[in-house]
């Protein structure tokens, strides 16, 4: 992924007194009913397509879900075949013990590795919504607990949703992977959760990430202080509306998703963030 400056993220909350939202338009969770909900499981990892395009998606439903499960969009880095993303990322073993889907998009880019591209106009945005769509038209998806987290690219993407989505992504997170130079209309500060190792090349952009998030969610200082496997910098903050943000810096490492004590570390601190933060 090419480097890229970042820039202040602009909030844009509604006006009051303004229209009444509209219903769900087609293909959001919001259209799913209870009657139709079901927790079948996949048996490992399958491929669907949607839109229409023949364009696929990798989803993996656990077995032993119960009620409305929550949903985890996991976007691939640029360049990289969402199986490598999957096998590299350890969610489908996480997964089945906390009790959510998984789903691994492909990203729309014409060139031959797919990544993801971040303008509205490219379709990758309303591809995503149709993934959660067809999943929540398939299985039972809690409308109120659909989250992303992305690497480099794919976090670029967990950005652009977090920013532009947030009626459809309830909580965000990225992972090497600051959001480039395109404006963000916000309708509500949103959970996030930013981290990166200390030996990637992109660390000062992220930090810039950070700060941008920070100033968004008008998030209090200092932070608290927060510790983990291989975490050199940990920390938390409280933000408007409830929401909160973390920041994590890894030891070591370069521009990559963490293996070992400390990707388990992010997989539960992403988690825990999700958690916290459905949506309002």
């Amino acid at each position: 992924m090419a480097a890229a400056t970042c820039v202040a993220l602009s909030a844009a909350p509604p006006a009051p007194g303004g229209p009444v939202p509209p219903e769900p338009a087609p293909g959001r969770p919001g259209d799913v009913r209870a009657a139709a909900c079901a927790l079948t499981p996949t048996g490992g990892t399958v491929v669907r397509n949607v839109g229409g395009t023949g364009r696929p998606y990798r989803v993996r439903v656990p077995a032993g879900l119960s009620g409305q499960a929550p949903l985890l969009l996991s976007l691939h880095g640029g360049g990289q075949e969402p199986t490598a993303h999957e096998n590299a990322s350890g969610w489908n073993g996480f997964a089945a013990e906390r009790k959510f889907i998984v789903a691994y998009p492909r990203g729309g880019s014409p060139l031959n590795a797919p990544s993801w591209l971040l303008s509205p106009a490219s379709g990758d945005i309303a591809y995503l919504r149709d993934v959660v769509g067809d999943i929540a038209r398939q299985w039972c998806v809690d409308p109120r607990r659909v989250h992303a987290a992305g690497f480099s690219n794919g976090g670029q993407m967990a950005g652009r949703l977090a920013c532009d989505e947030s009626d459809l992504i309830a909580s965000a997170a990225t992972h090497a992977g600051p959001l480039l130079t395109l404006r963000c209309a916000m309708r509500r500060p949103i959970g996030f959760g930013i981290s990166v190792y200390e030996g990637d090349i992109l660390r000062q952009l992220m930090q810039g990430h950070r700060d941008a998030w920070i100033t968004n969610d008008r998030c209090a200082r200092p932070p608290h202080q927060e510790s983990g496997a291989g975490v050199i910098v940990g920390e938390r903050y409280d933000c408007a509306g409830g929401t909160g943000i973390y920041w994590r810096l890894y030891g070591g490492g370069a521009h990559r998703w963490p293996t070992g004590q400390q990707g388990a570390d992010l997989r539960e601190r992403m988690w825990a963030l999700f958690q916290a933060h459905p949506l309002p």
